[in-house]
């Protein structure tokens, strides 16, 4: 993973410090799919069940031996991610 940026850790603690109102994740209305990686070491995957509890229309979709970079993980995860995609749009 590359390197990231002050600017990038800012923006991602102040939207990460916003998306812990509930209130405003009820307020989305645009479908949305969470793809959760079992081994991610960021972020809880807890939490994106949550937050896909507290969303209007949500797809959580779990890949238990993925890490945190879906689409730059092994080839056989990358389809299914892109399956998965595919399967709801």
């Amino acid at each position: 993973m590359d390197a990231i940026t002050y600017g990038w850790l800012a923006s991602a603690l102040q939207l990460t410090a916003q998306l812990k109102d509930p209130n405003l994740l009820r307020e989305v209305r645009t479908p949305i799919l969470i793809g959760s990686a079992g081994r991610e070491v960021f972020i809880d995957p807890s939490a994106h069940a949550r937050a896909a509890a507290l969303l209007f229309d949500c797809t959580l979709v779990s890949f238990p031996n993925a890490k945190h970079e879906l689409f730059l993980w092994r080839r056989f995860l990358r389809r299914g991610v892109t399956a998965v995609m595919n399967s709801v749009a």
